[in-house]
């Protein structure tokens, strides 16, 4: 009689299983193509997967800088969905992408259904610090539904020492192997509450990256949002580098400076 219950029990939660899998099978699907047409590099199919709501927050433009900045959704091989919800009209994916260089993201999307069909509200990639200082750690970036946020980028000012506030007032375009930390400061100007400022550092001679890190302005006007990269354990490598600021509006700019 024992093994009889047990053998129910197994065969009920298999059920469920399987049930709760096809119920969400919907919104994996639109997911997964997505992030097929982000693999084979059709951002205008991948930006179609997205929401009205998204779409009217995010232009096509702001949508590719994102994708840029992370090389794991264009370059990702496959996606493990371990969390399946849906709620009515809304559903929401969390697991881990894997790109084709075997790096591991975690990945959260949430989805609405929009004339019977599912479209992608919003995408949340959460990674770990990589390229030339692996200890560099980064914050959660995300595109989600937001109103478009206003910000002109004046300047970027880099610099080996910075402020008690961790600002940059005057800049350098050379620095040495054994510098401790490259301080950056971006000069945001007619910024919008709730607009992000996000800097990544590319060293061009390898194009390997560090970043991207994300602050949050938490105020309207001019601001000034700074940021630090610390010297990997064997020092900079020589050679060229960039630092790329970009803002949620999609607008970005650059600059440069060489380790000598």
């Amino acid at each position: 009689m024992l093994k009889k219950i047990l053998i129910g029990i197994v065969v009920f939660v298999v059920g469920v299983f399987i049930i709760a899998m096809v119920a969400t099978q919907g919104i994996a699907d639109v997911a997964r193509s997505q992030l097929k047409a982000l693999r084979q590099g059709d951002i205008i199919k991948a930006y179609s997967f997205t929401s009205i709501d998204f779409r009217n927050a995010t232009s096509l433009d702001a949508f590719q800088k994102f994708v840029d900045s992370y090389p794991s959704l264009k370059n990702n091989e496959d996606v493990t969905f371990s969390d399946r919800e849906t709620n009515n009209d809304t559903g929401i994916l969390k697991g881990t992408l894997k790109s084709t260089d075997g790096a591991s993201t975690p990945i959260e999307i949430k989805l609405v259904k929009e004339g019977g069909d599912w479209k992608i509200l919003n995408l949340k990639l959460n990674p770990a610090g990589a390229g030339i200082n692996p200890e560099t750690t980064t914050t959660t970036s995300e595109i989600q539904q937001t109103t478009t946020k206003k910000g002109t980028i004046f300047d970027i000012r880099l610099n080996d020492h910075a402020d008690s506030r961790g600002v940059v007032d005057s800049t350098k375009s050379s620095f040495t192997p054994d510098t401790a930390e490259i301080f950056v400061s971006a000069y945001i100007q007619g910024a919008d509450k709730g607009n992000t400022v996000t800097a990544t550092m590319i060293y061009l001679d390898a194009n390997e990256k560090i970043g991207p890190v994300t602050n949050a302005i938490s105020e309207d006007g001019d601001r000034i949002s700074n940021f630090s990269f610390s010297k990997p354990t064997k020092g900079w490598p020589t050679g060229n580098y960039k630092v790329t600021i970009t803002l949620l509006n999609g607008q970005t700019k650059d600059t440069t400076f060489s380790v000598r």
